[in-house]
């Protein structure tokens, strides 16, 4: 089976690939906010985001609400599970337990695309995911001191992320990526403002700096991954979010002074090799 290095690395994976990478630098950042309420926190970000949208979509001349409004406003309801959940258990848990239980979410991609999309899968294509699964847990065991709540919380955050794949597929090219994420960072700017009321702490300058380079990561990883989605199959590139565990072991050496063991490494092995594998069987 031959397959040409551009074809493999087609515009929805390069996508993906940059996702990941701001995604990554969003979770230290508000590693970084642990303090902070997360809707506080969200509420700016979200806010900072949308009006970066609503901005470049009045500039282009891009009408603002679209044409799938159910599945447009379906995403932000999934969206907001995934994210507000995800970075709770960031907040709570260790990095690398939140991390690792996030990347259930392609195995929720796959299988529910089969069920209700007709994806069809390969049976590599699932031990390729298992693989990827193990290595994940492999490079950062699951903490066994976090509590079943946050444990279960990680979970359904991870099944919601899994679908919102499937929505943003869905509605394919017809959608301007700017309109399908300034629906969702609205919708995430009012359930998290109404919240935050009864939240509200107040921040020191470095913080606002901090919340501000949230709401513009947050604009490029969410662009880059509706974009990945419109391009590809969900099975394809869902699985490419298993590079942030890459991103986080080198920003835990650099940054946090992590130590890594050799069965950590073996790990990362499982994760790069499961992801290119499937790269190819996907496009076979």
């Amino acid at each position: 089976m031959h397959m040409s290095k551009s074809h493999i690395f087609s515009p929805g994976v390069r996508y993906m690939f940059l996702s990941t990478l701001f995604f990554t630098s969003m979770q230290v950042l508000v590693k970084e906010l642990s303090h902070v309420p997360i809707l506080q926190i969200f509420f700016f970000r979200a806010l900072i985001t949308w009006l970066i949208c609503i901005f470049l979509l009045k500039r282009s001349n891009t009408y603002l609400w679209g044409r799938d409004v159910r599945s447009l406003v379906l995403r932000p309801i999934l969206g907001i599970v995934s994210v507000l959940l995800f970075f709770l258990t960031i907040q709570k848990m260790q990095l690398g337990s939140a991390v690792s239980l996030k990347y259930l979410s392609p195995i929720f991609t796959a299988l529910l695309g089969a069920l209700l999309l007709r994806y069809k899968v390969k049976g590599v294509q699932w031990l390729l995911f298992t693989i990827a699964l193990v290595g994940v847990f492999m490079v950062k065991k699951f903490d066994p001191s976090t509590s079943t709540l946050y444990f279960v919380l990680a979970i359904i955050g991870a099944f919601a992320d899994g679908a919102v794949a499937l929505v943003i597929r869905k509605m394919g090219s017809q959608e301007h990526p700017l309109v399908v994420v300034q629906y969702f960072m609205l919708m995430l700017a009012v359930v998290c403002g109404i919240g935050m009321i009864w939240f509200w702490q107040d921040l020191l300058f470095v913080e606002w700096i901090i919340i501000l380079m949230l709401g513009v990561l947050g604009y490029y990883a969410q662009i880059y991954i509706t974009k990945a989605f419109q391009h590809e199959k969900p099975n394809t590139v869902a699985p490419i979010k298993y590079i942030e565990v890459i991103y986080s072991l080198v920003i835990g050496l650099v940054w946090f002074g992590e130590i890594y063991t050799f069965m950590s490494i073996v790990g990362i092995v499982f994760i790069i090799v499961a992801m290119f594998l499937n790269l190819i069987y996907s496009k076979s």
